[in-house]
């Protein structure tokens, strides 16, 4: 018997099974990277389900929610957690932002000005939903931030429009969570498992509510000193119930359970240390190698009462480190600093914030490989090669490793390929690319400032962006259609523009909104009633032929008059 969890070790951490009950809800959200933007923090205030037919639930968001949104790349953020979700079948979700708390910071460090255009984001559900209260619901949005903001970085404001899209289910499909802090309620050794009341905010200001947790023999457990725990055993007989603060990265799957890839104890007083250290996650800018670097400020995450009097605005701050601190790349514990690079995105927890330079206890490496964007300039070297310029703002022209944004940049395809960022994420291999694309690569970058290489390890063509496209005519037999008064969001290569256009329908084209395949794309268009149009967004490459595109992603839907 498991006697600190006042319950039989059978039954789960305090005698209770694993993870949530039927009829509870978890609400997350996520986003993806935007060139040359750094940062984009805005305050959820409010959270509905959508019924069928009209009206909305209560406010499900016990308070209001800051959230940057940039750095929950290929990772979900917790809002909310519901132990009753309302009962009803809904048909989509809206997010309230509060009004002026856009803020929005460019690589460089540039505070860029936000105008929003709408406060709220409605998304549907492709199929509605039901909650009846016999089953756990997980609902997961994703703010695409690359539609929902118009304007240059180089002449601000940002027009901010919020459009997205909700995945809701049942969570059996574990997904990456981004890390969570609370302090152990329960716990039971010999299920390996314990739950804690976790917060949404590393402040543990903001209560999330119950939270699941289980371990296994290859899971990272440190020590509230930094040193890796001798076992498990050892692990759970560090905690103590309504003490003991523990942080976890893992992976969030049925019924709000997270399964651990690395667990650390913060503190044994309740959150009350942990909450205090600063912790700031952002860009590094500069760097001195296993000495010091420039860190542009993405998000204080963690006591920003603290941070930010001494930062007293200053978006770079410079952090030292020594043989003391620890350093991990996607939860593993490294050995020294030497996988620290230019361009990566981190996670520095310091030791001490009084006055500059800063000295860091922990520094998380959130990618081993720096991430370098820009435009395709040549093709000519594919499928080995191609060349590039990158942005302005991309770290590597800011910190001088590239001479200037006009340097042409070859990119070494032999250890990654490329593929599309579409859904599937298709082989190009083959596929005719043109001038114009945008690429995001990952890397290392070598040779003289003038005449610099990428080495990709990750390669991903970024496919132009159709909207407010009407379908004229279909051609069935050769899967294709024409559109008229399309706009061009982002490039297709070749100087494609905008207008009436042809568009072939690859066959990997994943379909999404009101038709779900080719054949239910040609049936919607055949049934148009008097005054109704196709609509579509269109997601692809230009193929060469003037006025030509091929689509990778489609949305349709009907309008009606």
């Amino acid at each position: 018997m498991c006697t600190a969890c006042g319950g039989g070790s059978d039954g789960g951490p305090g005698g209770s099974s694993l993870g949530a009950a039927a009829g509870s809800g978890d609400f997350l959200v996520q986003d993806a990277p935007i060139p040359g933007l750094l940062a984009f923090q805005a305050t959820v205030t409010d959270l509905y389900l959508e019924h069928m037919g009209g009206g909305s639930t209560v406010n499900l968001l016990p308070s209001p929610v800051d959230v940057e949104f940039l750095g929950l790349q290929g990772t979900l953020g917790w809002l909310s957690s519901l132990e009753a979700v309302p009962e009803g079948t809904f048909s989509g979700l809206r997010l309230v932002f509060g009004p002026g708390s856009y803020t929005a910071r460019a690589n460089d460090g540039a505070d860029v000005a936000v105008l929003a255009v709408a406060e709220e984001l409605l998304v549907e559900f492709s199929v509605p939903q039901i909650v009846d209260g016999s089953g756990y619901h997980r609902f997961e949005v994703d703010l695409n931030l690359a539609d929902s903001l118009e304007g240059d970085l180089g002449a601000p404001p940002l027009s901010f429009d919020p459009v997205g899209t909700v995945i809701a289910g049942d969570g059996q499909l574990a997904t990456g969570i981004d890390e969570i802090k609370g302090v152990i309620s329960g716990f039971d050794p010999a299920n390996l498992a314990f739950v804690m009341d976790a917060f949404v905010d590393d402040d543990y200001l903001l209560p999330l509510g119950p939270v699941t947790v289980t371990v296994n023999s290859s899971t990272l457990v440190f020590q509230e000193n930094g040193l890796s725990f001798g076992s498990l055993v050892d692990f759970f007989a560090a905690m103590t119930m309504g003490q003991t603060a523990v942080e976890v990265h893992g992976l969030l799957g049925a019924n709000r359970v997270v399964s651990a890839v690395k667990v650390e104890i913060e503190d044994q007083d309740a959150g009350a240390t942990a909450g205090s250290k600063v912790k700031i996650e952002g860009l590094v800018t500069a760097l001195v190698p296993g000495v010091s670097f420039d860190l542009t400020i993405r998000e204080i995450e963690g006591a920003e009462a603290v941070a930010t009097p001494v930062l007293a605005g200053a978006t770079t701050l410079t952090v030292t480190f020594d043989v003391s601190t620890r350093f991990f790349s996607e939860d593993v514990l490294l050995p020294d600093s030497s996988m620290l690079a230019l361009g990566q995105e981190v996670k520095v927890e310091f030791s001490g914030f009084s006055s500059a330079p800063y000295p860091a206890d922990k520094i998380e490496i959130e990618d081993a490989f720096p991430q370098f964007e820009g435009t395709i300039t040549d093709v000519s070297g594919l499928p080995n090669s191609l060349t590039i310029n990158l942005i302005l703002l991309d770290p590597a022209v800011l910190s001088g490793q590239v001479a200037s944004a006009s340097i042409a940049v070859v990119v070494d395809l032999s250890g990654s390929g490329l593929t599309l960022d579409t859904d599937g994420e298709p082989d190009m291999a083959g596929v005719t690319l043109l001038a114009g694309l945008e690429i995001e690569v990952e890397g290392t970058v070598s040779g003289d400032a003038a005449s610099p290489t990428i080495l990709a390890v990750h390669a991903e063509v970024e496919p132009g962006k159709l909207k407010d496209a009407l379908v004229a005519t279909v051609d069935q037999l050769t899967s294709s259609f024409t559109v008229t008064g399309a706009t061009i969001k982002d490039p297709f290569g070749g100087g494609l523009v905008g207008g009436n256009l042809s568009v072939l329908i690859d066959p990997v084209c994943v379909f999404d909104g009101g038709v779900e395949s080719e054949a239910q794309f040609f049936a919607a268009f055949a049934a148009l009633g008097p005054g109704e149009v196709l609509e579509v967004e269109v997601k692809g490459l230009a193929t060469g032929t003037p006025g030509e595109l091929i689509a990778y992603e489609l949305k349709a839907r009907v309008e009606t008059p």
